[in-house]
């Protein structure tokens, strides 16, 4: 959609463009057991675009799902930030919006995520050790990212934003090539936009 709205030219100069990201792209203490693999490798990624890595889930269904959405999301951050570069009159940013209670992410989860995700005792255990926030929070996220003026001189076109916290998601938001240097990587960057593009033409 987004390469289609450039070509188009539906998206002009001053456009902002926010990418959802996640911090599962991470490591994050409060997802140990679930996220096995996070390091995706610049020949990794193509193949990871069709078939997440099965590399240390151990046969764990919920690990692999882990892994094939922590791939997705590290892809999709990169392939924006390419983007940022190739069209700098276009704002571009990446941004979580952290573990968020009320929408039905986790409905699709292996079981027993859905049953642990829905006790209230899991909300409120999670919320106080920074793994998660309301949906009010998640989307203040958002709504900063495209409207707030200051949010561009925070966070420079091709940023990937996410909490500041090594433990959970919520929390400030930071800049999370601090936690993880793919994000600066700039031949992945370029990788990602490939195969994003070559996928496009399937």
């Amino acid at each position: 959609l987004i390469e289609g709205l450039l070509e188009a030219g539906k998206l002009r100069a001053g456009a902002r463009v926010l990418y959802s990201g996640s911090e599962t792209t991470r490591s994050v203490w409060l997802f140990s057991g679930l996220q096995p693999f996070v390091d995706v490798s610049l020949a990794d990624i193509e193949g990871c675009l069709t078939k997440a890595s099965t590399r240390l889930t151990l046969g764990v269904a919920a690990r692999r799902r882990m892994n094939l959405y922590s791939a997705s999301k590290i892809i999709g951050g990169l392939w924006i930030s390419q983007l940022a570069k190739e069209r700098p009159e276009i704002y571009f940013v990446t941004v979580s919006p952290g573990g968020t209670f009320g929408t039905d992410v986790y409905r699709t989860m292996p079981k027993p995520i859905p049953f642990v995700m829905g006790l209230s005792v899991t909300k409120t255990a999670m919320t106080w050790l920074g793994a998660g926030h309301s949906l009010d929070v998640g989307a203040k996220r958002y709504v900063e990212a495209v409207s707030a003026a200051s949010f561009p001189e925070r966070f420079p076109s091709g940023s990937v934003v996410g909490g500041g916290s090594w433990m959970g998601t919520s929390g400030a938001l930071v800049e999370q090539s601090s936690f993880s240097s793919v994000y600066t990587d700039t031949a992945m960057q370029e990788e990602a936009a490939r195969v994003v593009r070559a996928a496009m033409l399937q």
